[in-house]
């Protein structure tokens, strides 16, 4: 039997501020600032220009990981 994944996303607004090299996972490196002036890193697999506008999701799971992603851009 499996498990029903419960937890859910929170969506943020976000700008990138910075983009570093591809990794050798062909990720990209990113920081973003969000909407309440946090900083936040996420990798993703295209290189996004300072500026861009973004949507990131963040998702905290039952153990405390969490894991980001760029839904939107």
């Amino acid at each position: 039997m499996s498990k029903e994944i419960t937890a859910k996303p929170v969506s943020h607004n976000a700008v990138i501020v910075a983009a570093g090299t591809k990794s050798d996972n062909n990720d990209y490196p990113l920081t973003a600032r969000l909407e309440t002036g946090e900083y936040i890193k996420v990798w993703h697999d295209a290189a996004l220009k300072r500026g861009t506008s973004v949507t990131i999701d963040v998702i905290t799971w039952e153990n405390g990981w969490t894991d980001t992603f760029v839904v939107t851009c």
